[in-house]
């Protein structure tokens, strides 16, 4: 199993230049095939710029269109847009791994782990990219895609795990079977997940609302934190009982009580651990009809 760790220096992505009056578009369209039809077959975006859709279909490749485009305020500062900024791809036979490639970007393998870093800040950067990716990929891969700035993900009828990350955008998981993460900073949460969790998943934005559908037989453990917003379920469940930590550290100081911070609550028999957090937004957690 390949463990992918994105280290982004500047999160807040590249400052728009005014005045921007070169611009070159391509578009890359590329077929892969895993090695074998297995539920440990893995897709990993690791986009900064633009958009991510993901959709399931019923074959046995992964293909993918990915439009292509660079801006600058000259000629030559586009052309070097244009030779430095790529599309690279790492296939290890069940894992696919798709990220921006540039002299900026240091991409390290490593006992069964890839690690991908982009080395340079954007300021010192004469152009603009984004890579808008259109994906699909056969019923029963494991999905784990993430973007930075400029496009939201979405990922649709894949029918196995997704893990899926944005800092400027949404992110709207579509008739899933499997959640385990899906994150942003300034957009929204949407999902449906189609059965009931096995694993512990969480959901979580800054500045947003979460909205996440699940089965009738939805049974966890629920806990939420926010600053600035309330939490709505249709859901039957019962309220948790705070824990209460204690210590001794001597006999001056008496004992310490610590109370959890988080309100708890149980849907069915809190089979697993379910997070939502946010500061600025309402968690509504939805039965399907």
């Amino acid at each position: 199993m390949i463990r992918l760790t994105f280290v982004l220096l500047i999160l807040f992505g590249v400052p728009l230049n005014s005045g921007i009056g070169e611009e070159h578009k391509e578009k890359i369209s590329k077929t892969f095939t895993f090695e074998s039809a297995s539920n440990q077959n893995l897709l990993i975006i690791k986009n900064i710029q633009g958009s991510i859709l993901v959709e399931g279909y019923q074959a046995n490749q992964v293909t993918v269109d990915v439009d292509k485009r660079i801006k600058a305020e000259s000629l030559t500062d586009l052309e070097e847009g244009v030779r430095d900024i790529s599309m690279g791809v790492i296939n290890t036979g069940d894992s696919i791994i798709l990220y921006t490639d540039s002299p900026y970007t240091t991409v390290k393998r490593k006992n069964g782990k890839v690690s991908y870093r982009w080395d340079s800040e954007f300021g010192d950067i004469e152009y603009e990219f984004n890579f808008d990716y259109t994906v699909k990929v056969p019923f029963g891969t494991r999905i784990n895609v993430s973007t930075v700035n400029d496009g939201d993900v979405k990922v649709v009828d894949t029918r196995a795990r997704v893990r899926a990350g944005n800092v400027n955008g949404s992110v709207y998981l579509e008739k899933t079977t499997a959640v385990t993460k899906a994150t942003t900073v300034n957009g929204v949460v949407e999902c449906e997940i189609l059965q009931k969790p096995v694993e512990d998943c969480s959901f979580n934005t800054i500045n947003g609302d979460i909205t996440i559908t699940f089965p009738k037989d939805l049974s966890a453990d629920v806990s939420y934190d926010a600053m600035h917003g309330d939490f709505y379920t249709d859901f039957n469940f019962e309220v948790l009982p705070s824990k209460i930590e204690t210590s001794k550290e001597d006999s001056k100081s008496g004992t310490t009580y610590k109370i959890e911070k988080n309100p708890k609550f149980r849907i069915g028999d809190g089979d697993i651990k379910m997070l939502f957090k946010t500061i600025n937004g309402d968690m509504i957690l939805k039965m399907a009809k």
